[in-house]
């Protein structure tokens, strides 16, 4: 299922079942809706923006996929990974940005994954990751900010992962 230079107020996949990717290329939208999605593919987003302030802008709740990659996207409101279960990795890279001032940016409390990797990527609000199982390594990589004052920038309270890298991350 693949979207290209869309404009769309809404994106409604609650308990699709796809046995192939959702693939999102510089689209806008004001919010994603994947509860309980399966897709054998990946979810990519890639130039996309999405604009839902103080309230969830991606919403993905216990979706199973082979992994989701976010490379320059821009999301004002809450990344929203509950439980959510991908054999491969969550990947945010090439500048992408995950804003929500004073809340939750990234909520991925309790999902089971292989690898997490936050490269080059603006995190304003926390980052979520209670409870989470990863199988191979959380990476914060050269470029990425984790900010939120007057909180934590991350909560990792839980979390089981084989490593844990934080370089060049502030």
């Amino acid at each position: 299922i693949s979207f290209t230079s869309c404009i769309l107020p809404s994106l409604d996949g609650k308990e699709l079942d796809s046995g192939a990717s959702l693939r999102l290329t510089r689209t806008c939208l004001g919010k994603i809706s994947l509860v309980r999605a399966e897709f054998r593919g990946i979810v990519g987003l890639s130039d996309v923006s999405l604009s839902n302030p103080k309230r969830t802008a991606l919403n993905a709740e216990r979706m199973s996929a082979s992994g989701i990659f976010l490379a320059g996207t821009h999301v004002e409101g809450e990344v929203r990974l509950l439980g959510a279960n991908f054999s491969g990795q969550l990947n945010c890279r090439a500048g992408t940005r995950l804003i929500n001032p004073k809340r939750t940016a990234l909520s991925a409390d309790g999902i089971s994954v292989s690898s997490v990797s936050l490269s080059d990527t603006h995190v304003e609000g926390v980052a979520r990751l209670v409870g989470a199982n990863i199988g191979g390594q959380l990476a914060c990589d050269e470029g990425t900010e984790l900010i939120n004052p007057g909180g934590y920038a991350l909560d990792a309270a839980r979390l089981t992962a084989g490593d844990v890298f934080l370089k060049g991350t502030h």
